[in-house]
């Protein structure tokens, strides 16, 4: 009996099936153009939806680099922060100033809290800054960080956007594929009920664990 598709086998190989078992009813001597012309458009819409997951997936990720760029640049900000103040102390003799900014006079107590207690010392920290006459040299920093934590809130919604974007995505791609498993094993019992189960066999592919190209050759010349 022939091998049939079904849904927990990956929508690449339901495709992989499909195409294949249209082409070999091209193949077949005495097999009309029915079974390609029924499966054809469930494996056109599975393409489809694959593509379009595809993209949404890739839309995602680079969105979750630009998140990722974003974080790296409060980081980098924070350092700068830390690194120009101490000199500002040292040069000015304003001990206190440092403490007011960095009660822990770390800077890694602030960049590496978790995500949003990070987000809350970030702000903070900006309005300390803020909080120097215009005309201090460290004054430009509040903007600088509230800056950089803004641009990481839009990324990060932007992200969360594209990933529930890529999410349903998947969804279509489980439906289509659904109604592709269906197609296929109608095409079976027709091809059988018409032309019996031996040549009805003929027009389906064996379905294999796909290792490479070569095992794939190698496999089927075994199996002649």
């Amino acid at each position: 009996m022939a091998q049939m598709v079904n849904s927990s086998m990956s929508a690449e190989k339901c495709l992989d099936a499909s195409e294949r078992h249209e082409h070999l009813a091209t193949q077949t001597y005495g097999v009309d153009n029915g079974y390609t012309t029924t499966i054809k458009p469930k494996t056109e819409q599975l393409k489809g939806k694959m593509l379009n997951y595809r993209q949404a997936r890739k839309d995602q990720v680079f969105k979750y680099d630009e998140v990722v760029l974003c974080n790296r640049k409060i980081d980098n900000i924070v350092r700068q922060c830390f690194e120009q103040t101490r000199q500002y102390v040292r040069s000015n003799g304003d001990d206190i100033l440092l403490a007011t900014f960095f009660p822990s006079l770390r800077f890694g107590d602030v960049i590496y809290k978790k995500r949003e207690p990070k987000l809350h010392a970030v702000n903070d920290l900006a309005y300390q800054y803020d909080r120097l006459d215009p005309e201090h040299p460290l004054y430009h920093f509040g903007t600088e960080l509230q800056s950089a934590v803004n641009n990481f809130s839009v990324a990060r919604t932007a992200h969360n956007d594209l990933k529930q974007i890529a999410s349903e995505a998947m969804i279509e791609v489980d439906k289509a594929k659904e109604d592709l498993v269906k197609q296929y094993e109608t095409n079976y019992l027709t091809a059988k009920q018409k032309l019996g189960r031996d040549r009805a066999d003929a027009i389906f592919p064996i379905i294999y664990k796909k290792k490479s190209d070569n095992d794939i050759v190698e496999g089927e010349e075994n199996n002649e």
